[in-house]
């Protein structure tokens, strides 16, 4: 069983002659997709006006009170030991509540990164 990465393989046959021969490769292992399948606002506990989420999609709008002055995400990475994500360029956590973001008045944006956790 191989790791994440490239490993270099490296078999020698002898055989009862005493002859040899050597094969030598290489065995790339690449992590599953590195995607979020779900967010969620949990402070304040609002829905997205979509009513689904999929990786696919870019763009999710969602409206909340106007004294509401932050919120939190949740996000749920697809494979959490090969993937990490940011909010807005602060790192969080898979399926645990994000930092809270301050709200201004009127529209405010936040963006989602998610990176395979050897940038592969």
């Amino acid at each position: 069983v191989f790791g994440l990465g490239k490993t270099t393989v490296s078999y020698e046959f002898l055989d009862n002659a005493g002859n040899t021969a050597r094969c030598i490769f290489s065995a790339t292992v690449f992590p599953a997709p590195a995607r979020l399948t779900s967010v969620e606002l949990v402070s304040p506990p609002y829905r997205f006006e979509q009513s689904f989420f999929a990786s696919q999609f870019s763009g999710y709008s969602a409206t909340v009170p106007y004294e509401t002055d932050s919120m939190a995400f949740v996000g749920v990475l697809e494979n959490k030991l090969a993937s990490r994500f940011e909010i807005n360029g602060v790192p969080a956590v898979s399926d645990e509540p994000s930092s809270q973001f301050d709200l201004t008045e009127g529209s405010n944006y936040f963006t989602s990164n998610v990176y395979a956790r050897d940038r592969i």
